[in-house]
């Protein structure tokens, strides 16, 4: 009698550790989700910047293949850049 009162809490005990486990790892994997979603994001963006700072290099290569490599023409473009910044900001 003894034993089967001994099982019973084992069991008891067991069930509301595996319970606990089970929502513990619920969360977890909400958490993994949202920090997915977050990187999906910071990825897209670092897409979005990668493509923008691509086009400027092409429009700085056309630029200098029309004038060829003034100081002004270089001093202009890098003004325009940095107007560009501060305007985002």
């Amino acid at each position: 009698m003894d034993s089967l009162v001994h099982a019973d809490i084992f069991f008891f005990i067991t069930s509301i550790a595996v319970l606990l486990g089970g929502l513990l790892l619920c969360v977890l994997i909400i958490y993994g989700i949202l920090i997915f979603r977050d990187i999906r994001s910071i990825s897209q963006n670092v897409k979005r910047e990668t493509e923008l700072l691509a086009m400027d290099i092409d429009a700085a290569r056309e630029h200098i293949k029309e004038h060829g490599m003034q100081f002004t023409s270089i001093f202009g473009f890098l003004k325009d850049i940095f107007s560009k910044k501060r305007k985002k900001h």
